[in-house]
């Protein structure tokens, strides 16, 4: 070698690690991070797996890049951020970076989301405020920068800002010559929007990963299963026919894979849209056994809102209600699953607040959205006995046009006639074929189940007399009682009148909901 070359790192480490120098190791390994992630990152691992678990102590950053670095993590002490600081207070802006963004990827793998979300948003600021900006960085970290921030949006439940800056890491990447970087991007997006229920998307962006080379060692496993989870998800949405065989395709629910909590929607939404409440139970009973769930996060929002939409699905209505008022994370998922209790309940008053609180917030999902006129519709069928117009074509819609067939095996089977006979001839013929083979839920609730005894008397009786000294006379009660339940009455059942109440009576004493 020409006393002018610069010594190769790959060379040095491999003398290192036979000689046995831990501290010579952590020297070479620590002051080219991004060189052995780029070029030899068989070798990183390799040489953190001589190391002692003392020295792996000492430097944290050595032990995320430990072959059995998962498992370290959760089987460890926590990490504590300050650890980091040292590493990302002075150095060259590539180094600091990266120390940055090891320390974000720490924190995530330990379960602190709420701290690593934190540690992320440095990274963001950083990188505006430093000499990156302005310049694409296509032999450089950059795109990984964006990427796990992306990453980490999408695990805090951000759909949109992961979107945002997991399209920054996948424009990056067109032009990185880092191995894999595009691929790795594109199908992280194709996550982020199937979780939306944008499958249009979705299915746009995981063609585009799958039809690029193979990442590097670096980002190979998380790649592959990133583009199996966009897959599975999917399938499942749709209820296509090879829904089993994705969902076999998937990791084991223990796996420490960043995309984890999505790889438990896929099983979840799956096992809902069998009418299998039970498996779905199991499932987030496993995962909370074996992940650390962060209140805030994703996986947070998603137990809990399986533990309702389950529990409602099994019948057990004061479980459903006792889950969501233990719920703490309150999410979107968590949120319209509330809802879904209040209707199931028989509280429309409640479950209209529910809709109104949720409508108003501009960042709902597609599948949300959809999700929200299905629950209006159920909403206007326990009201009335019909489903208006306009929901009847949204939710068909949400079927037909983006293939939402999951969603629709979550309509009571009493109220999909109500929907259909609001279709149009054409709607109505799309809506049979895209369902012909599904199996609707069980009733949609009982507005009785939120009355009391002596309530739901009074509301028969409403319908029967004309004044309330009827009413009173024939209950053997006073007016004065009379008027008080009529006032809860009117409340649970979300209406102000008594042209309204005795609608909802009549229908009450000829049909049966629930």
């Amino acid at each position: 070698m020409a006393e002018t070359d610069e010594p190769d790192p790959g060379e040095e480490l491999a003398q290192a690690v036979a000689d046995g120098d831990e501290e010579r190791i952590v020297a070479i390994l620590m002051g080219n991070v991004w060189y052995f992630l780029t070029h030899d990152y068989r070798a990183l691992q390799d040489a953190a797996a001589t190391l002692s678990d003392e020295m792996l102590e000492r430097h944290p950053v050595l032990r995320i890049a430990h072959p059995l670095g998962g498992v370290l993590v959760r089987t460890s002490r926590p990490f504590d951020p300050s650890e980091f600081d040292a590493l990302t207070a002075t150095g060259d802006p590539t180094t600091v970076g990266l120390f940055t963004m090891i320390q974000g990827i720490a924190l995530r793998a330990g379960g602190d989301i709420a701290a690593a979300l934190r540690s992320f948003r440095r990274l963001e600021d950083w990188i505006r405020q430093s000499e990156f900006a302005g310049s694409a960085q296509h032999d450089g970290p950059l795109w990984l920068f964006h990427h796990q921030i992306g990453s980490t949006f999408l695990m805090a439940g951000d759909t949109l800002g992961a979107l945002r800056q997991l399209g920054v890491a996948r424009q990056i990447g067109i032009s990185s010559t880092s191995g894999g970087a595009q691929r790795s991007a594109a199908g992280r997006i194709a996550v982020a929007y199937a979780v939306r229920g944008s499958l249009g998307e979705a299915e746009r962006s995981l063609a585009e990963a799958l039809a690029l080379p193979s990442p590097t060692a670096a980002y190979a496993s998380a790649a592959f299963g990133t583009e199996r989870t966009a897959a599975a998800l999917l399938s499942v949405e749709r209820l296509a026919e090879d829904a089993d065989e994705r969902i076999a395709e998937l990791d084991a629910i223990d796996n420490f894979e960043i995309i984890w909590p999505f790889e438990l929607l896929a099983r979840i939404r799956l096992a809902l849209g069998r009418q299998q409440p039970s498996e779905a139970l199991e499932l987030v009973t496993v995962a909370s056994a074996t992940h650390l769930v962060q209140e805030g996060s994703f996986a947070s929002d998603l137990v809990d809102a399986t533990r309702i939409e389950a529990l409602l699905a099994l019948g057990d209505i004061s479980g459903a209600e006792r889950a969501a008022s233990a719920s703490s994370s309150r999410g979107p998922l968590t949120r319209i699953a509330a809802a879904q209790a209040s209707v199931h309940r028989g509280d429309l008053a409640e479950a209209q607040e529910d809709l109104r609180y949720l409508g108003t917030r501009a960042a709902l999902s597609p599948m949300q959205r959809a999700q929200l006129a299905a629950l209006a519709a159920r909403l206007e069928a326990l009201r009335g006995g019909q489903v208006s117009p306009h929901l009847a074509e949204e939710f068909a819609a949400s079927v037909t046009r983006q293939g939402f067939r999951r969603l629709a095996t979550t309509m009571p089977a009493t109220v999909v006639p109500l929907i259909r006979a609001r279709l149009s001839p054409s709607a109505a013929a799309a809506f049979d074929a895209a369902t012909a083979d599904l199996h609707f839920a069980g009733p949609a609730g009982s507005i009785t189940r939120a009355l009391t005894e002596s309530e739901r008397r009074v509301l028969e009786a409403l319908v029967a007399h004309e004044t309330v000294a009827d009413i009173a006379a024939a209950l053997h009660v006073s007016p004065n009682t009379v008027k008080t339940q009529l006032r809860s009455v009117y409340r649970k059942i979300g209406v102000t009148n008594r042209a309204d109440a005795v609608a909802v009576g009549s229908r009450l004493a000829t049909a049966t909901y629930g």
